[in-house]
């Protein structure tokens, strides 16, 4: 599985130029990615301008460019963050909002929490790191989970609902396996919802 390029959005993605391909104008950086947290799609980015300004641009929009280390936007429409949400209905900020995210199951049970988010470059699709304790975090412990596989996000108390089989079916050990099960999940119509 190796070529399927993927880039954690906090170390990798977040910080990269963004370019517009036809002047080479460098507009600013990616400072946070919005993603769908229930259907796992990246639904835009958060590009910080030189200015300091914060605007949205959505994934159809921009290009990520991770060979070069940088993302294209050919004459993006810019959102204004407070229009975030109906811009792009159900995003959330993945550095603001759902990383730290608890993870917990249908029936109640805590399984830890959001620890990275990485995107699947083609096609812009998520897959979470979930980690339960400082060790797992500090050593890279944990498990994947494909970002189609939660069932709800609530943004107020920032917790990801999964289904009651995430740790006996969904959960991967590695990023690899994550992919491999989102395209499954996918190719049965979202499966287990």
């Amino acid at each position: 599985m190796s070529e399927v390029k993927t880039l954690n959005v906090a170390s990798q993605l977040c910080g990269m130029p963004v370019i517009v391909p036809d002047t080479s104008e460098r507009i600013g950086n990616v400072s946070d990615v919005i993603v769908h947290p229930t259907e796992g799609g990246m639904l835009g980015i958060v590009l910080k301008t030189m200015k300091g300004e914060e605007h949205a641009i959505a994934a159809e929009d921009c290009f990520i460019f991770s060979d070069v280390r940088a993302v294209l936007a050919a004459e993006p429409a810019l959102f204004d963050l407070g229009g975030i949400r109906d811009a792009m209905p159900g995003g959330v900020r993945v550095c603001r909002e759902l990383i730290g995210a608890n993870v917990v199951t249908e029936m109640g049970e805590l399984l830890g929490d959001v620890r990275d988010v990485h995107v699947i470059e083609e096609p812009a699709q998520t897959i979470y790191r979930i980690t339960a304790s400082a060790l797992q975090r500090f050593f890279g412990g944990g498990f994947f989970l494909a970002g189609n596989v939660p069932r709800f996000f609530w943004r107020a108390s920032a917790r990801m609902i999964v289904p009651i089989e995430t740790k006996t079916h969904l959960a991967a050990p590695t990023l690899d396996q994550a992919i491999r099960l989102r395209r499954e999940v996918a190719a049965a119509g979202g499966g287990l919802r």
